[in-house]
């Protein structure tokens, strides 16, 4: 099943990611070694490739579950997501006048970045039902509102270039799902026109 799954996915993307993951390392190493030398600072190469082990390792394992169970755990981590955002906003490490990491113990980790997935699983399960017509306005309705509570928790940090991304992100989800081109036209126009305002407005 694990060489079914492999084969299966869109090499265009993985090649996308790898080369994404290459130049960042690159990068990190190329601005590393001075602050290593000089003793200002630690490696942050090795420390992002520590990561870059770990999460081809996540990925492989996610590859190796059953369609089935990503379905059935989807609403879950939304719900995991959406505490997380809460505590941040509670309890969460300020730093830079934002609220946006959770300490535990010597490490930290930024609850928006896994809301994101989470987020997506969770639009993706609600509209993959095949009774349910995007274009309906309850329909459409539920599924925003699935993305304008963490959107709204995490502009609350306040992380604004964050919580956009889960407009940009969710978009494609909604066309995919058959959303009527005139339909995200009348989406896009509002945001659009607010954003060609912005300079004049400052």
């Amino acid at each position: 099943m694990l060489k079914e799954r492999i084969k299966g996915l869109d090499i265009i993307l993985i090649v996308s990611m790898f080369g994404l993951i290459i130049m960042g390392l690159v990068a990190l190493y190329s601005s590393s070694q001075p602050l290593t030398v000089a003793g200002k600072g630690g490696n942050y190469f090795l420390s992002q490739l520590k990561w870059v082990v770990i999460g081809l390792g996540v990925m492989l394992f996610i590859i190796y579950l059953p369609n089935r169970v990503i379905h059935d755990l989807s609403y879950i981590l939304y719900g995991i997501s959406i505490v997380f955002l809460v505590m941040v906003i509670l309890w969460g490490s300020e730093g830079y006048g934002a609220t946006r990491w959770l300490r535990l113990g010597s490490m930290g980790f930024q609850p928006s970045e896994f809301a994101k997935i989470a987020t997506l699983l969770a639009v993706s399960r609600y509209l993959s039902d095949e009774r349910l017509d995007i274009n309906q306005f309850k329909v459409f309705a539920i599924a925003s509102s699935i993305v304008l509570l963490p959107f709204v928790l995490i502009a609350k940090q306040p992380d604004l270039g964050t919580s956009l991304v889960f407009g940009v992100m969710t978009l494609p989800i909604f066309y995919w799902a058959g959303l009527r081109t005139e339909n995200l036209i009348l989406i896009l126009a509002p945001v659009l026109i607010l954003f060609a305002s912005l300079p004049q407005i400052y």
